[in-house]
Order: C-alpha cells, then sequence, then structure tokens
C-alpha cells in the first residue's frame, strides 16, 4: 500500500485517512483483508490474493484523487487491474471546516468507484468460480468469498507500549484436510488477532507467529509450541497463545485436544494435539506470564468442536481438562459441556469478537488505560452469554481459569497505553 500527495496548501482531510478509507472497500468485499507494507508479507500470511494498490492526491486549484489496483495471485500473475480517477473543484472559500468537506466528498465518492469497479472485476470473478469448483479437493484453497464485516475489524488508533519480550502464536483454522465441519472464520479470527498484536499491543511482528488453515498442520503446532517458544522466550518475557478451531474430546481418557488442519477426531489421540501437551511446553518457559485464549469448545456437541462418527458428544470438566495452572491465564470461550457459537452477523467467533472489543477499549472497566484479563473477562462474559442465548438459544458461558494470586498480581495483562 502506497500513496503520493501533492498540494499547495494544508490538507484538512489527511491522505492516510483517505487511504484507510479505500482499504475497507477490500474489507468490506473479501472474507479477510490484511494490509502489508510488502507483497511478500502478503505471501506468508497465505493470502489468496495479492493487491497492490496505489493511491494520489492532488490538491491545487481543484481536487484530485487517483485510486489504482493491480489484483495479483501469489506466483504474481496478473488477475485484473482497476483505476479510478476523481476531480472535483474546491469551493472559493477554503475554511478548514468546508475544505475538509469537500475533501471528504471526493473520498466518498472516489470509495464508490472503487467498490463498483471491484465487484464488476470478471476476470476476478471467473478465478473465484475456479476454485469454488477445486474445492471439492481436500487439498484445495478456498477462494476468497465475500464475509460480513464488523466494528472490530477497524483497529483502534492507539500509541502502544511496545513490549519488545512479548512473543505470540497465533492458530486459526477454518477449513480441514479430513472433511471436517467448518469452524466459520476461524482463519479470519487468528488473521485479525495477529494485527491486534502487532499494531495494538505492542508485540514485535517478528515476535508473532500467526498460521492459518493448511499452514497449521500438528507438525506446525509441535514446531512453534515445543521449538521456537522455548528458542526465543527469555526470563521476564510474556507469551499469548490463540486458537480458534475445532477443539475435541478423547472419550476414553476424558482429555481435550485442539484439532489441526490434518486432524482426524476418529484418531484423535495420534492425529490431534492434547492441551494437557500444550500446557507442560508452556509451562517450561522461563517467561514471566502466559496467557493463552480458546476459541473453540471440546464437548463434541457442535459448534466449534468435532467427535468420532458414532462417539456421543460428552461434557468435560473445565478444572481437570483445561486449567493450565502455575503463571498461565485460560480464557475459554464455553464450559465443558456447551457448544462455542461464531457471531455470523460479525464475521468472526462470539468470544474473539468481544474479546477484540473489550481491547478497542470498552474492557477497560475502571478506565485506567490498562486493560487486564480480569476486566476484560467482566466485559467478554455477559456480552457473550446475552448474544448465545438471544441469537442462538443457546447457553455459552466464558470461563476464565487461573489461579486467584495470579490474577490479583495483574497477570495476563494486555494492554499497557500511553495514549488513547
Amino acid at each position: 500500500m502506497q500513496y503520493a500527495y501533492k498540494s499547495g496548501a494544508t490538507m484538512a482531510y489527511s491522505p492516510e485517512k483517505i487511504l484507510e478509507g479505500q482499504i475497507e472497500v477490500y474489507r468490506r468485499n473479501f472474507k479477510a483483508a490484511v494490509r502489508v507494507e510488502k507483497a511478500d508479507e502478503g505471501r506468508t500470511i497465505n493470502a489468496d490474493l495479492i493487491v497492490v494498490h496505489d493511491f494520489f492526491a492532488e490538491v491545487g486549484q481543484s481536487l484530485r484523487l487517483d485510486a489504482g489496483a493491480i489484483l495479483l495471485t501469489l506466483d504474481n500473475q496478473q488477475v485484473d487491474k482497476i483505476l479510478i480517477k476523481t476531480e472535483r473543484p474546491l469551493p472559493f472559500i477554503k475554511s478548514p471546516g468546508v475544505f475538509g468537506q469537500a475533501v471528504e466528498g471526493a473520498a466518498e465518492e472516489t470509495r464508490q468507484k472503487l467498490e463498483v469497479a471491484l465487484r464488476s472485476l470478471t476476470k476476478l470473478a471467473e478465478l473465484n468460480q475456479a476454485r469454488a469448483v477445486a474445492a471439492s479437493s481436500p487439498q484445495a484453497t478456498q477462494a476468497p468469498r465475500i464475509a460480513p464485516t464488523s466494528d472490530v475489524d477497524k483497529l483502534p488508533v492507539v500509541k502502544a507500549v511496545l513490549r519488545k519480550h512479548a512473543y505470540a502464536v497465533v492458530i486459526g483454522i477454518e477449513q480441514y484436510r479430513e472433511k471436517l465441519p467448518t469452524a466459520d472464520f476461524a482463519d479470519r479470527d487468528a488473521t485479525l488477532m495477529g494485527e491486534y498484536l502487532t499494531k495494538v499491543l505492542g508485540y514485535p511482528e517478528e515476535n508473532v507467529i500467526v498460521r492459518i488453515n493448511d499452514k497449521a498442520a500438528r507438525t506446525d503446532l509441535e514446531k512453534y509450541f515445543e521449538g521456537w517458544l522455548p528458542n526465543n522466550v527469555e526470563k521476564d518475557s510474556s507469551v499469548f497463545v490463540y486458537y480458534s478451531g475445532h477443539g475435541a474430546p478423547n472419550p476414553k481418557s476424558g482429555d481435550a485436544y485442539l484439532v489441526p488442519y490434518d486432524g482426524d477426531p476418529t484418531f484423535v489421540e495420534k492425529t490431534a494435539y492434547p492441551l494437557k501437551r500444550l500446557y507442560a511446553a508452556l509451562d517450561k518457559l522461563p517467561a514471566k506470564d502466559v496467557t493463552v485464549v480458546l476459541d473453540s469448545c471440546f464437548s463434541g456437541a457442535g459448534g466449534r468442536s468435532v467427535l468420532a462418527e458414532g462417539a456421543r458428544p460428552m461434557g468435560l470438566s473445565l478444572e481437570t481438562a483445561l486449567v493450565a495452572g502455575g503463571k498461565t491465564v485460560v480464557l475459554a470461550a464455553s464450559s465443558g459441556d456447551q457448544i462455542s457459537s461464531t457471531f455470523k452477523d460479525k464475521g468472526h467467533g462470539l468470544l474473539t469478537y468481544y474479546f477484540l472489543k473489550g481491547l478497542q477499549g470498552e474492557g477497560d472497566m475502571d478506565k485506567d488505560g490498562a486493560i487486564e484479563m480480569a476486566e476484560l473477562y467482566d466485559y467478554v462474559k455477559p456480552n457473550v452469554q446475552r448474544i448465545a442465548r438471544k441469537q442462538y438459544n443457546n447457553e455459552q458461558t466464558p470461563q476464565l481459569l487461573a489461579s486467584p494470586d495470579v490474577l490479583k498480581k495483574g497477570g495476563g495483562r494486555l494492554v499497557e497505553r500511553v495514549n488513547r
């Protein structure tokens, strides 16, 4: 993403704000859209398309706004392109208010033109249809699809405290190799969570690992939980682990498992990743605090959980199956015998939506500028319960699992802001 700006006067409506408005068009029309500065970054997050977007603004006797986009596949083959031109005369009286209104009107016109052009691209539509046909293959990549947008998709403008020694592993799996039911929007959850970590919570980009769909096989979970974290985490580091996708119970042992991309609930011990194993790996780290967020469920009764064919749903004891103990704080989407819902109107998991909404500031219950897991939980829990009952006729009660002493000492502190 880039823009150029030429002006003979101070611009009352910033070019960055105009550019961000244009990016919102992509977020409205694709399942997920992530802003990156280099095309190679799009390849690292398993994107389906890379859009090279340029924006030019010129202010003189008139206002000129140009927007261009080249849509590329991951191997740099051009799919289609867009060029938008908007030019408007500027008002004779150029007071900041009048001038700003004129620029904002031109910016809105450009956004509308961009959206119409994007939805009219025949080659993009053909690519989308071809991928939809190919999706019958278990190895197929899901084609871009229009997804609902919500307020949490727009990151809050904050000056976050840089946390040089904070590390995160973020996993989101919507599509599974073994033709399991989709965990709707789980990959979108993970992609956005990665953005919040780096742009709101102050995690360095090189300290955040995001893996979605076929990039989140069991070997990937082993690699990053048991290899990358131990190699990087030092004394006094903070660790954040996020998982959005299916969970599964082991009917024999009652243990809870994360289901990776190549997981099969029929062979859960051989193909899934036990929560006990995750917690054991985290407990070995020299970190001062560890936070785990699980937008999943483990009952096998539906929602974001799966079960071997012929097996019956079971109620897990969260106190034994999900509690990590020690310095770890766990936020789970539901209790052991409940299912975790997708908030379809918002295009996210229900827990994830309110978790991110809380990070925007709603979760700062005492308004001190910092957000700790305990107060964020006080915001998330009643909202998740309310929507689950109202829209899905379902009971979903998020669980905060940690030692009381850890919570009293501020364990799970997520946000420390300089300015809000």
